[in-house]
């Protein structure tokens, strides 16, 4: 076997091996029920109400209220809804089943899989690019957010893809390529307006490759830069502007400007941030990332570029941001897994000198990533799915049963406007197929009596309690208040709003 076909089959392995922890007792239900709910469920209703009606998928809709300030279905001013629309398709061809989501995500990580190892063809040899690749498959938390009904995966794809075919485009200029790289850049952009981070790279790439193009092909190459980034913001202006809950990202709010100087200095912040970077790629991981950063500031100036602007997109992102929503921590990835390559390419280079056999020194080489795979799977099995999955089956059961139940209350369209007693129990309403709000659990009896009366001013007509929740102090107080309709079905409680 040629030594180029081995390092494809290998990487090929790397691969095929990094999708058994995503696939192992892959269950949708379990999946959306235990890691970031709400987020995947807002996903996943836009997928089903896209399905439903096409035209949503330019005003995207959710099935519940995000206070009491607004009736459901809400309009959200989100990204350009790129995966629940290819979601929409697969409904349409073979139904609906959530699990459609999660196997989106995990086409968008394969095709990542191949971008990185291409892109570290760029930068490193055989071995390095089979080291980056590797961290870049088992990173622990990637794992998990490139198997949900959430756009992280496909946002890493765009991204890594875009990279790719400017570093293509710089390499062979042509008119085709020049299109390629402008689509992927926007629609990079249009599904996370944050990647916007990457523009500062491009630019730098752009610089320092200006002896290759003409006058007009440099202007013409800005444009497309520019161009790109005018177009996604005049869509999510418009997408915000007739949304009943404007929802972009907060890279854009007021407030993280006005903090963006403190955050330097944030002790929170740094402690957080090299907590993230050993939950993501392990001890040893982080230790080769330390010796890549060594190489790379003597080479490969782009990559530092890059580094340094995915740690300001960390930094613009913040403490609160980062420890409510570990996700936000993904960019990360791809560009640790370049510069870990560099890094091994080192400890090689190192090893190759011992004065050993020639055998022990393939074992090192071998035992270093067997090594990072098991800790990395370790922190996945720690802080991967960390919810209850017999509760989550029993909420999709429940939500299912609820759906039975109101069907004989419910008007033409069959859905009726519920309220459910706790956030948590929003996988209960989508797999109801209702419309409605979550309320926070509080024992407190006119805080109650004020929730009731917000929710029949809007036309709520039924109000839910968990089988956890139905012996609890607040369950007493809402059935002294409302009319309890009994059903077999429901193993929690269902109160009519008289």
């Amino acid at each position: 076997m040629k030594k180029k076909d081995k390092v494809y089959t290998i990487a090929l392995l790397i691969v095929f091996l990094s999708l058994v922890p995503r696939l192992v007792n892959f269950d949708s239900t379990v999946v959306i029920g235990t890691v970031h709910s709400l987020r995947q469920l807002d996903v996943a209703t836009i997928a089903r109400n896209i399905y439903m009606d096409p035209m949503t998928f330019f005003t995207p809709l959710i099935d519940r209220g995000e206070s009491f300030n607004t009736v459901p279905p809400m309009k959200v001013g989100l990204e350009f809804q790129l995966m629940p629309l290819l979601v929409a398709i697969l409904y349409s061809i073979f139904g609906i089943h959530t699990s459609f989501g999660p196997i989106v995500s995990l086409l968008f990580y394969i095709g990542s899989c191949w971008a990185i190892y291409k892109i570290s063809r760029y930068y490193l040899t055989e071995i390095g690019c089979l080291f980056s690749l590797t961290i870049f498959c088992f990173s622990s938390q990637y794992i998990v957010y490139s198997s949900t009904f959430m756009p992280e995966s496909e946002v890493i794809f765009f991204l890594l893809i875009t990279f790719l075919l400017f570093k293509r485009y710089l390499s062979s200029p042509n008119n085709c390529r020049l299109v390629l790289f402008f689509v992927s850049l926007t629609l990079s952009m249009l599904v996370k307006l944050t990647n916007a981070y990457m523009l500062p790279v491009y630019f730098y790439l752009w610089v320092i490759n200006l002896g290759k193009f003409k006058l007009k092909d440099r202007i013409l190459l800005i444009g497309v830069g520019v161009l790109g980034f005018l177009l996604t913001l005049l869509y999510y202006w418009l997408v915000n502007k007739y949304a009943d809950t404007p929802y972009v990202s907060n890279i854009l709010s007021d407030k993280v400007f006005k903090n963006l100087g403190s955050k330097y200095v944030d002790i929170d912040f740094w402690e957080l941030f090299f907590k993230y970077m050993i939950m993501y790629f392990a001890p040893i991981g982080f230790l080769v990332f330390l010796l890549g950063v060594f190489r790379v500031s003597k080479c490969h100036f782009e990559l530092i570029v890059w580094l340094f602007c995915v740690v300001l997109f960390e930094h613009v992102s913040g403490y609160n941001i980062l420890v409510n929503h570990i996700y936000y921590f993904l960019p990360t990835v791809p560009i640790v897994s370049l510069i870990c390559g560099l890094g091994f390419q080192d400890i090689k280079y190192v090893i190759g000198k011992l004065n050993i056999w020639n055998g022990t020194k393939d074992l090192i080489l071998v035992l270093i990533p067997l090594l990072l795979i098991t800790q990395l799977l370790f922190l996945y099995k720690s802080y991967g799915f960390t919810g209850d999955a017999t509760y989550a089956k029993l909420q999709r059961q429940e939500g299912e049963n609820l759906k039975k139940v109101l069907a004989q209350y419910s008007s033409n369209d069959g859905r009726s406007l519920i309220g459910l007693l706790r956030w948590e129990e929003y996988p209960v309403l989508y797999y109801s197929e209702q419309l409605g709000w979550m309320f926070a659990y509080d024992e407190n009896g006119e805080n109650i009596k004020a929730n009731i009366q917000e929710l029949k001013k809007k036309g709520c007509k039924f109000i839910y309690v968990s089988p956890r929740d139905k012996d609890s102090k607040v369950a007493e107080l809402l059935k002294s208040e409302l009319k309890l309709i009994f059903d077999p079905r429901l193993e929690g409680l269902l109160l009519k709003v008289i």
